[in-house]
């Protein structure tokens, strides 16, 4: 985003801000940070174990439904 904003492309820094808003605003829905943040890890590949309490881990439908929201937007595109 700011390469391309440095560089003069404002069309593809504000794509890249629209991209990074939807994924914050999945994330949040998925509890924000640790609790959103380490299924995503174990999407791509690199499983951080379980959720330490209080903080719950997502049963298998919520974990679909995250992974459909995030392929939804592209996220894994992105990566």
């Amino acid at each position: 985003m700011i390469d391309a904003f440095q560089s003069g492309n404002i069309e593809e820094a504000r794509n890249y801000q629209y991209k990074s808003v939807k994924f914050i605003e999945i994330l949040i829905r998925y509890g924000g940070g640790v609790i959103g943040g380490k299924p995503i890890m174990k999407f791509v590949g690199l499983d951080c174990g379980p959720l330490r309490t209080p903080a719950h881990n997502f049963n298998t439908e919520e974990l679909i439904k995250y992974e459909k929201e995030l392929n939804a937007i592209g996220f894994f595109e992105w990566m």
